[in-house]
């Protein structure tokens, strides 16, 4: 009797430290759980802002950058997130459409060339569409036309060279054109 007393005592015991580690170890854990928030806010409010421009991206991501891969693509990736503004660009209006004045002429059967001169003051030539008619020289008689986007870049009172690619010969054919339309940057 006194054994199985003694083997009780001895169970209750290890009974009672094996619920007082328990409590412990579960302490611990809902302790993790309950700081954890708390942990991760403290340790976001520690990390440095996020750029907010692109030349902050560039200066912060290119910091300790050695390699011009690594630097090209860090490039790439704020210009990405930070990618700069267009330039406004506008449908040029009638008055201005009359200071454009321009010459061309044919290069190959299916291509075009020439220069557009801006006679603007306060804007540069983006883009000039023009209206190209391809006629028989004997009768006049219109064979096919066609609008065609010039792209160019010619400043204020300034001429910029250019080259349409028709897609439609003019071998034997005469040729016209006029000025359709334009777009142009404010300066």
């Amino acid at each position: 009797m006194a054994r199985l007393a003694d083997y009780i005592d001895i169970e209750k015991q290890t009974l009672k430290a094996r619920l007082t580690e328990g409590n412990k170890k579960m302490s611990r854990k809902l302790r993790l759980l309950l700081t954890l928030p708390l942990m991760i806010t403290v340790l976001s409010a520690c990390q440095p802002e996020s750029p907010k421009t692109l030349q902050d991206c560039l200066l912060v991501g290119m910091k300790g950058v050695t390699s011009d891969v690594a630097a090209n693509s860090i490039k790439a990736a704020c210009m990405t997130k930070f990618p700069p503004p267009q330039p406004i660009q506008a449908a040029l209006t009638a008055d201005q459409l009359k200071n454009i004045g321009g010459e061309l002429r044919p290069k190959f059967s299916s291509i075009v060339e020439g220069s557009f001169h801006n006679g603007n003051r306060d804007l540069t030539l983006i883009t000039v569409t023009v209206r190209v008619v391809g006629f028989d020289q004997k009768t006049r008689k219109v064979v096919w036309s066609g609008e065609y986007n010039a792209e160019l870049y010619a400043e204020p009172l300034k001429s910029s060279y250019v080259t349409i690619h028709l897609g439609q010969s003019l071998a034997g054919l005469g040729f016209d054109w006029n000025i359709v339309s334009a777009v142009g940057q404010p300066k």
